[in-house]
């Protein structure tokens, strides 16, 4: 919910991104919106990526390392059998094998648990300010 006081505006934006768009471009789509407020996101996503993209206004972006604390729920396709030197879809193929659904489905199965997702190498992942 957005509010409006002293010609600011204060609160979060749930925001559908769509792939092909980066996460700085919708910031800069509702920047143009909500012109001389203060804006903040909690998370990047991929540019080939779709979802909820969490925008903060105002003084709502003092609430935004609280957000980063929580837990988050990610769906994903997945393409077997191609290997690429970016780890995503978007890499060129450096490897390819021989697909097996029995053993995708039953590898599948014994890993359906929450895990600790680790960040790829290419990723929007910075400590102290340096990206990593």
């Amino acid at each position: 919910m957005v509010r409006s006081y002293n010609n600011l505006y204060h609160g979060w934006i749930n925001l559908y991104k769509d792939s092909g768009l980066t996460s700085n471009d919708a910031l800069r789509l509702i920047k143009s919106i909500f012109k001389g407020c203060k804006i903040g996101h909690a998370g990047t996503l991929d540019p080939m990526a779709k979802g909820i993209l969490p925008i903060a206004l105002g003084e709502a972006t003092k609430t935004v390392p609280y957000i980063h604390e929580k837990n988050k729920t990610y769906l994903f396709a997945i393409k077997f059998g191609e290997q690429t030197d970016t780890d995503d879809a978007t890499g060129k193929i450096i490897g390819k094998s021989d697909r097996k659904p029995e053993l995708t489905n039953k590898i599948c199965l014994q890993t359906m648990l929450k895990i600790n997702q680790i960040p790829p190498i290419y990723s929007a992942k910075n400590l102290m300010g340096l990206i990593l």
